[in-house]
């Protein structure tokens, strides 16, 4: 099975919604959904769909809900929780691996 090969976006670049949508074979509608529950973060959700800008990590996480929504059927509630626990235990691990470097220098007695 062949893959097709995955656009770079840059951390500087922004997609519009119905990039996001097309990148992810998806509907408006459910990219409409994702900010609805916090999935992907738009500064101003009350303009128009089409002056959204979106970025890399908002791609990320869409693909990642597409993948969670497959692979456990669950509800977009569901996966935007599951995705929350997801960024904080990366943010936990690395905050952990910054007191580790740190060494004895700090006395968690």
């Amino acid at each position: 099975m062949s893959q097709t090969p995955q656009p770079l976006i840059g951390v500087d670049e922004h997609l519009t919604a119905e990039q996001l949508a097309r990148l992810c074979g998806a509907q408006l509608q459910w990219i409409s959904e994702l900010a609805q529950v916090g999935i992907i973060r738009v500064h101003n959700i009350e303009a128009p769909m089409q002056q959204w800008r979106l970025g890399s990590a908002d791609l990320r996480r869409a693909r990642a809900v597409q993948r969670l929504q497959r692979e456990l059927e669950a509800n977009l509630d569901a996966v935007a929780l599951i995705l929350d626990l997801e960024d904080e235990i990366r943010r936990l691990k690395s905050l952990l691996m910054t007191v580790q470097r740190a060494g004895p220098m700090l006395d968690v007695d």
